[in-house]
């Protein structure tokens, strides 16, 4: 059994918002800058295959746009859209767009806030789909999966980055013995994520044929088809 030493053998969902205003919105943009930059250049250098001139790619749960910018600088040629449904991540993301455009940073991007379960996008409009640690936050990670399937085109792909609960507790213990900040809220996010085996059983149940799910390290990479 996984997680004794930590506790992490049953998934303890988020209790609350631990963002709470503005403030603490933009202090978690902030942090995110450095703690996040890493895990999402494996997303970008993952999926830069996947993109051709002129695609669409649609970040579902953008937060305060980091992956949206990165992906967007390394893709000028492409449309780039965020979706957020934390207003106040969101209303950080449109600051940092603004920032942004002043200093003619290259890239196509648009943020929108709106519920990841029901997302306000059109079927089949994005050539990619791209999520960082969506599943521990929404409410129904059932549904979110299903959305990411319809706002995708068909001979598109999907590709989800989460934290894996079942993850090697000695990378768990490096982490926690390196990270200078942040402790209670990664054990607090490392709890509510999902293991190998129960993203499996949400792929199965979201009738998503095909999706795998494997485990690197500490995180969990979720794909409509092979990459």
């Amino acid at each position: 059994m996984f997680g004794r030493l930590f506790g992490l053998e049953e998934r303890v969902p988020l209790k609350e918002e631990r963002i709470k205003d503005l403030e603490g919105a933009r202090g978690y943009d902030r942090v995110s800058r450095t703690s996040m930059r890493f895990p999402m250049e494996s997303i970008i250098k993952d999926s830069k295959n996947l993109i051709k001139p002129g695609d669409t790619i649609l970040d579902v749960g953008s937060q305060s746009g980091l992956l949206t910018f990165m992906t967007a600088g390394l893709h000028p040629d492409c449309e780039v859209f965020g979706l957020e449904e934390d207003s106040l991540l969101n209303e950080v993301a449109e600051e940092n767009l603004t920032l942004a455009t002043l200093s003619q940073t290259p890239g196509k991007v648009e943020f929108g806030c709106g519920s990841l379960t029901n997302m306000p996008i059109d079927d089949e409009s994005a050539d990619l789909v791209i999520s960082y640690m969506p599943l521990f936050r929404v409410s129904d990670p059932i549904a979110f999966l299903k959305e990411c399937r319809r706002v995708c085109k068909k001979n598109g792909t999907v590709f989800i980055y989460d934290m894996a609960r079942d993850a090697d507790e000695g990378t768990i213990s490096f982490i926690l013995q390196y990270v200078s900040a942040g402790h209670g809220e990664f054990m607090q996010s490392l709890h509510a994520s999902y293991s190998l085996t129960e993203v499996q059983e949400l792929l199965k149940e979201a009738g998503l044929d095909g999706w795998t799910v494997t485990r690197e390290s500490l995180n969990l990479k979720i794909t409509s088809k092979e990459i």
